[in-house]
């Protein structure tokens, strides 16, 4: 999503009646500036008013205390509270503020100019990948407006262009050596589907086999092969996931059971972003480290019948 730099706030929001209701409560200043709190988190994740952490990892009581520097008793009241007035709702996503899309109108305006910006950009690149029917040569026709809407090239800019499924990629017909230091055209090296994936079972041998190579399976994989065309590139990958002891669930903590990662798991662009910066990687020396893959492991336990299907 778009970077969001600010919310709206209505200039009435204390003559509404459950705001009255909240100044009623003992804990009145807590509770609010605690709503402002996930207003704002709501906003930043620009997603219909759900708040999390990743796409695969809500928030819970515990995180949200931290995360807004408030007692865990009171975000426990806080919450409770926006549950009963309906404020806010609870679902396998985690938090969701109600009628965020309503009165933030201008979030949703500009996710579609953001829309309209990868439109512009995917037209770009086809154009430029279409010869001249005149002379044969590889001409690019593209005129000045799309050329100037042509600089969105970030990480969220490939994750939007996966739902679009332009391009037309087969699972073969692709070298299986690539430089990874370079991004490589889609249309010149179609994403290896079925390369990856035997790949990934060559070397993650810890973790569930790929049973489907669904269509959003190949959806999110195709959007980091264009980020990452090679396939020894690939093999790094795997080989840094089957070395982490977190995603292949030999951290002991206990009578916790282990969180072990799969593959679609490992190509969503939050997960796929942290194993590349080195989140997961061992630190045996590093209480703090342990502790925070326990926290990571809790926050994972509701995904946990999810990520036994595959």
């Amino acid at each position: 999503m778009p970077e969001v730099k600010w919310i709206k706030l209505s200039t009435n929001v204390f003559n509404d009646e459950k705001i009255k209701i909240i100044e009623s409560m003992p804990e009145k200043d807590s509770i609010l500036i605690i709503w402002i709190k996930l207003l704002i988190l709501a906003g930043k994740t620009n997603e219909h008013g759900y708040i999390y952490l990743t796409e695969s990892i809500p928030y819970t009581e515990e995180t949200l205390a931290a995360v807004l520097n408030r007692p865990l008793n009171t975000i426990r009241l806080a919450l409770e509270t926006f549950l009963k007035l309906q404020m806010i709702a609870k679902d396998e996503r985690g938090i969701q503020v109600l009628n965020f899309d309503k009165y933030q109108d201008g979030l949703e305006k500009l996710k579609e100019l953001h829309r309209e910006r990868q439109r512009r950009y995917r037209q770009r690149k086809k154009l430029e990948l279409e010869p001249s029917k005149k002379d044969g040569n590889a001409t690019c026709n593209v005129t000045d407006d799309v050329t100037r809407d042509a600089t969105v090239t970030s990480r969220d800019a490939l994750d939007i262009d996966i739902d679009k499924d332009i391009d037309k990629e087969k699972d073969n017909n692709i070298s299986p050596k690539g430089d990874i230091s370079q991004h490589k055209k889609s249309v010149d090296h179609p994403c290896p589907y079925q390369k990856i994936v035997s790949l990934y079972h060559e070397i993650c041998t810890s973790l569930p086999k790929v049973k489907t190579l669904t269509d959003t399976r190949k959806r999110y994989l195709r959007a980091r092969w264009k980020e990452h065309p090679g396939m020894d590139f690939w093999r790094e990958l795997f080989e840094k996931v089957e070395a982490s002891d977190f995603l292949t669930g030999r951290a002991d903590y206990g009578n916790r059971k282990p969180f072990i990662a799969n593959f679609e798991w490992i190509i969503r662009p939050n997960n796929f972003a942290k194993i590349l910066e080195g989140i997961y990687d061992n630190r045996d020396s590093d209480p703090s480290f342990e502790a925070e893959l326990l926290a990571r492991a809790n926050q994972l336990k509701r995904r946990r019948e999810y990520e036994s299907n595959f």
